[in-house]
């Protein structure tokens, strides 16, 4: 049996507040004398096990950076803010006075379910009950829980049971008990105060105040980064507004965005920036180290594994194997920002659908990339939905609050955006930034915040499929396919790929995708100058530069599909014809 941890803080806020009224004892070291249990046996914030004052963990996306809040850390009556929401806890005029700095953190946008426990295969860490994250959790019995109780508002909170290893729980039965859970915002209990989350109808989503103590480093956070935290969970505040005037309607509206009482606080003891890799179970099972070998060992691997990538989602594509090529190459995008605002390595593909397609068939579509894809955004592109929604993330100054946009994306996710429902109309001005939004994000990975009189950007590395039936997407891609369906080729559907398959389709995915590392043999230098005068010669390079880099991100992309960091003439010529055989279709 596994040794039982012992040696950790087992009453977080006691210590930390006997600690912090000794004289002349600085926050930074009272939070670094407070040792966390392991983190395995750390429970995820909307696990049900995870109680008041207790140590928590929650792996999310940064959605909002508030501005920093004062609290009373100290004072000579023994009172102390430090790691719990009663901030103006003493008057006393001697109290000393810290910041903290709130962030507004969110579960992972288009997380796919086969990243959620009851889809995990098997050999892979399972997480824990209501964790979306790849986390383990405690196993401690039923009756172990239900006697625990709640715990008091006060600084002296019961500990939390830690004593036997982790064990995998039904998803299901952990997902009835979270939404059944108080103060957990989910789906159904998200305020009309601007707690809208990035998240499209997905199912447990949750949301969290985190309260980071080093405010310092805390600003290193970025919008859209994903962050492992790890803390002391309270409830939110309740803030009485009645008898609030007029002219406090504003303050009270601010007040109540900021302090939201469906959401719980997370007191921040450490934290740390996810890398992409970490959203997939298989490739997080592996780590850093494992991932390397990984790579190394599936070169010998790559014709099959290519060959098994193409062929399910050319079955998803009426069996047409170069619209499934481009899509693959797109799968295994990812932008990589270089001086200015040049991004290499992303490639971005309009999918055109024939004219006759059904809904259902852009529905296949898009749950066979869910399938074997971690993470995946899917937003509707009409004209209602262009004027009536905002996909991009708004300042709202009244309640000082970033307001959320379905744009706000982890890094590593696949947006899909389906225009197969587009009709004429007249697009308003929200409809036109919206375009323009989308149009940032498929050819510059960037995502605009409006701040009423001005504007900045964001990085968003992710992948675009943009789904268009008949024509082409009112937002530009790097190429556009028209699919041509071929009746003829007998495929394995892709909804009859055992768990086996899948698994090994979702590990190529993450294997060759998109690393940085990528470079153009001399003789492919040469060979690219000559092809590219000559097109300049004939007219076939009409864009001139344009085409150019066109013609290097598919090949980029190409090598990737082929396992290889280095782009040789063989590639080169072979993404050309690719290119050769889709603009055809284009003039057909």
């Amino acid at each position: 049996m596994v040794g039982i941890p012992t040696n950790f803080t087992k009453d977080p806020v006691a210590k930390a507040h006997a600690l912090i009224n000794e004289p002349d004892t600085p926050i930074d070291r009272v939070l670094s004398a407070l040792v966390p249990p392991p983190l395995e046996y750390i429970p995820h914030v909307d696990d049900p096990r995870a109680t008041v004052g207790t140590w928590v963990r929650y792996n999310a996306l940064v959605q909002d950076i508030w501005d920093t809040e004062l609290f009373v850390a100290s004072s000579p009556d023994g009172q102390s803010g430090l790691l719990v929401e009663n901030a103006a806890a003493s008057d006393h005029a001697q109290a000393v006075l810290c910041e903290r700095l709130p962030v507004y953190l969110v579960s992972r946008p288009g997380q796919s379910k086969w990243t959620l426990p009851d889809r995990v295969e098997p050999g892979v860490v399972p997480k824990s009950a209501n964790n979306p994250n790849g986390q383990k959790r405690p196993r401690e019995s039923d009756d172990q829980m239900s006697d625990a109780g709640p715990a008091p508002q006060s600084t002296t909170p019961p500990s939390i049971p830690v004593t036997l290893p982790p064990e995998p729980v039904n998803a299901d039965q952990a997902s009835s008990k979270r939404h059944c859970a108080d103060g957990v915002a989910g789906s159904v209990l998200i305020s009309s105060m601007g707690l809208n989350l990035p998240v499209h109808n997905q199912h447990g989503a949750s949301a969290i105040v985190a309260k980071l103590y080093d405010t310092a480093t805390g600003r290193d956070l970025k919008i859209n980064s994903m962050v492992e935290v790890v803390g002391v969970l309270q409830d939110a505040l309740e803030f009485n507004m009645d008898g609030a005037t007029e002219n406090g309607e504003g303050l009270q509206n601010e007040v109540l965005a900021r302090n939201p009482a469906n959401v719980k606080r997370l007191h921040v003891i450490s934290w740390r920036e996810m890398k992409s890799w970490e959203h997939n179970p298989l490739t997080k099972a592996l780590g850093a180290d494992q991932l390397v070998e990984a790579k190394k060992e599936a070169q010998s691997l790559v014709g099959g594994l290519r060959e098994l990538l193409v062929r399910y989602f050319a079955s998803a594509l009426f069996n047409d194997l170069l619209a499934a090529e481009y899509l693959v190459m797109c799968l295994l995008s990812r932008p990589i920002r270089t001086r200015g605002d040049n991004v290499l390595g992303k490639l971005s593909v309009n999918i055109v659908l024939p004219s006759d397609s059904t809904a259902s068939a852009v529905q296949e579509l898009a749950r066979a990339i869910k399938e074997v894809f971690p993470t995946v955004v899917e937003i509707e592109v009409n004209l209602s939905s262009l004027n009536a929604t905002e996909m991009y993330p708004r300042k709202d100054y009244d309640m000082n609050r970033l307001k959320a946009g379905a744009l706000q994306m982890a890094a590593g996710t696949c947006l899909i955006t389906n225009e197969c429902n587009m009709t004429n109309g007249r697009l308003g001005k929200r409809g036109v930034k919206n375009i323009k939004a989308l149009t940032n994000v498929s050819q510059r990975c960037s995502m605009p915040i409006e701040f009423v009189y001005y504007e900045s950007e964001v990085g968003v590395d992710c992948c675009t499929v943009l789904l268009s039936k008949g024509g082409k997407s009112v937002v530009p891609a790097d190429v556009v396919v028209r699919v041509k369906p071929n009746p003829g080729l007998e495929l394995q559907q892709w909804n009859a790929y055992n768990s086996d398959l899948l698994r090994k389709l979702r590990l190529a995915l993450a294997l060759f995708a998109e690393d940085g590392v990528f470079d153009i043999s001399p003789e492919t230098t040469q060979d690219v100058e000559k092809v590219y005068v000559e097109a300049r010669r004939n007219g076939a390079a009409k864009d001139g530069q344009d085409t150019l880099q066109k013609w290097l991100g598919v090949a980029r992309a190409c090598a990737r599909m082929h396992g290889e960091s280095v782009m040789t003439v063989h590639r080169w010529r072979y993404a050309l014809d690719l290119e050769q055989k889709r603009e055809q279709r284009g003039r057909s």
